[in-house]
């Protein structure tokens, strides 16, 4: 199969995949694309349906419209109970783990607003193209008085360089694609026209890599060692609790 679309109960949207040559492109099209445990969901639905697949393959992932991912989805998860609560972050993490060291190339490519998790889903990525002409990439979790999760950090210390992790997380700066892209966030910062079209040209011509899925996650995670154990060690300090304003 080369397409296949997963559709949430909660009726917002869905996440589409589709096979451009070598290359599985996943788009979420759940408007805002925040983090939920439906986004969740879908999410490793899609990545099943691709390591499923057989042959060289690469994986691009991107949003539509107006957001790649816009965090978390903080009135759902307001709605929680503590042990769901607990389990979403978990969940959350463990699914960056497995995009991590996932058996193919993989390319994010950020069609609009990256904030808070939305970050997150794209650091998990071997690579990183953004749009130039619209979208910010940003962590907001000083203006929202929320901490970093523990569960995301191992990433942001292994991909930001201390400079860029400082100027990121304690200014909330709005990163746009050509900043983003000269701190080193992003590999490469295109016109919008141009974004995803290169994005899959890129993961094709880094799909044979991925013949021998098993080595390539050995070797991913190897080299994203420090990032991969942070996010699959088991967490013992507390959770972040949410904004009384949610």
């Amino acid at each position: 199969m080369s397409h296949a679309v997963f559709q949430g109960e909660d009726g917002v949207g869905s996440i589409e995949v589709a096979l451009h040559g070598d290359v599985f492109v996943v788009t979420m099209k759940r408007g805002p694309n925040a983090f939920n445990p439906t986004l969740l969901k879908l999410l490793n639905q899609a990545f099943d349906f691709v390591e499923r697949s057989e042959g060289p393959k690469a994986m691009v992932i991107t949003g539509e419209g107006k957001f790649f991912s816009n965090g978390l989805d903080l009135p759902v998860l307001a709605t929680l109970k503590p042990a769901e609560f607990s389990n979403f972050f978990e969940n959350v993490s463990l699914t960056l783990a497995r995009l991590l060291v996932f058996p193919v190339i993989t390319v994010a490519a950020i069609n609009g607003h990256a904030f808070g998790a939305g970050p997150f889903l794209s650091l998990s990525c071997d690579f990183r193209f953004m749009n130039a002409e619209k979208g910010f990439y940003c962590f907001p979790e000083v203006d929202l008085g929320l901490p970093i999760s523990q569960y995301f950090l191992p990433l942001l210390h292994g991909r930001l360089s201390v400079q860029t992790l400082t100027k990121s997380v304690l200014t909330g700066k709005r990163w746009g694609g050509n900043e983003a892209q000269a701190v080193g966030i992003v590999d490469q910062s295109l016109p919008d026209k141009e974004l995803l079209q290169k994005a899959i040209a890129h993961a094709q011509g880094l799909a044979g890599k991925g013949s021998n899925r098993q080595n390539m996650t050995r070797l991913k995670t190897e080299i994203y060692d420090v990032s991969y154990k942070g996010l699959t060690k088991k967490k013992d300090s507390p959770l972040p609790s949410l904004s009384s304003k949610y």
